[in-house]
């Protein structure tokens, strides 16, 4: 079965909760992989009246997105950026800022850095071939920020003239163009879609094995850490986001995601956890034929309470 278990695990790990303005559900299944890397955030207040989500997809292990996952809210609380309301530019600080602390723990602690992520993975191999994918939405009083590094994605509902498919973010892959060139500059390579051959993504957290450019910034490494960030305002029209891992994407378009979850919202007969659930059950692979459908899943609905 290579990478695969004989039966999916759908055993799930999910969370709810609700405030004034919203209500979620968010679900992790490790499905047909015989291991687990996704990590993922859910909170609802972490002060100033903010809400926090977030999506780590790992690969290499499950290393790098645990510590994404247990340090994220707590860097990005302490950065002067934030607290000064500059939402944009901390979230770009943040990104940077926890693969500085990663980097420091390999280098005081050898190349496994196992002291401190013990505490993290249950799974601590060598941190340079481990990484992940962030995703993260930041909604404060008036607006929503998206910061990006990776395939996890975020869409939004927004009814206009009617439902409509707003992307909050974009995946970032080794043959765009741009990514394509900061990797070559870099003195990468991109084959086959992957960067040097080998990973199929070109912004992520750790996998320092392709940010070794020594005289070269960490926003111009062949993979980088640093996001994308969106910004937009958050009004009456924000109806839902949908954030999730590419196990999720693989199954699924924007639209497809945005419509399948809309309908079910208006049902008003299932919570925001049920019909995560529900979508996760329903988008993993029968058998693991073609692979789609077959990996890890995580997915967080966002639903802007009227």
């Amino acid at each position: 079965m290579g990478d695969y278990l004989s039966v999916p695990d759908k055993n799930k790990h999910s969370e709810e909760g609700k405030d004034h303005r919203i209500a979620f559900g968010a679900t992790t299944m490790q499905g047909w992989r015989k291991t687990q890397e996704d990590a993922h955030i859910a909170r609802l207040d972490i002060g100033d009246g903010n809400s926090l989500f977030a999506v780590f997809d790992g690969h290499g292990g499950d290393q790098v997105a645990k510590y994404a996952e247990k340090t994220m809210v707590q860097e990005l609380l302490k950065l002067q950026s934030y607290k000064d309301k500059d939402y944009k530019k901390s979230l770009e600080e943040v990104f940077l800022k926890i693969d500085e602390l990663m980097l420091q723990h390999i280098r005081q602690n050898g190349s496994s850095g196992r002291s401190r992520f013990d505490d993290y993975s249950a799974d601590p191999n060598d941190l340079s071939e481990s990484g992940c994918t962030s995703n993260v939405i930041l909604i404060t009083k008036d607006k929503i920020y998206c910061a990006n590094a990776g395939d996890s994605r975020a869409v939004m509902c927004v009814f206009g003239s009617g439902p409509e498919t707003v992307e909050l973010s974009h995946d970032h892959k080794p043959d765009n163009e741009t990514e394509k060139q900061r990797i070559v500059n870099a003195d990468g390579f991109v084959q086959m879609g992957r960067t040097n051959g080998v990973i199929s993504l070109s912004r992520a957290l750790g996998d320092f094995d392709y940010k070794k450019k020594a005289d070269f910034p960490p926003e111009k490494q062949a993979t980088t850490a640093f996001p994308d960030v969106s910004e937009i305002d958050l009004t009456e029209n924000c109806q839902f986001i949908v954030q999730a891992c590419d196990g999720i994407w693989d199954c699924l378009t924007s639209p497809e995601a945005v419509d399948k979850f809309g309908k079910m919202l208006e049902k008003k007969n299932m919570s925001e956890r049920e019909i995560v659930e529900s979508v996760l059950d329903e988008i993993c692979a029968p058998d693991t034929m073609n692979g789609v459908g077959c990996d890890n899943m995580t997915c967080i609905l966002i639903n802007f309470k009227k």
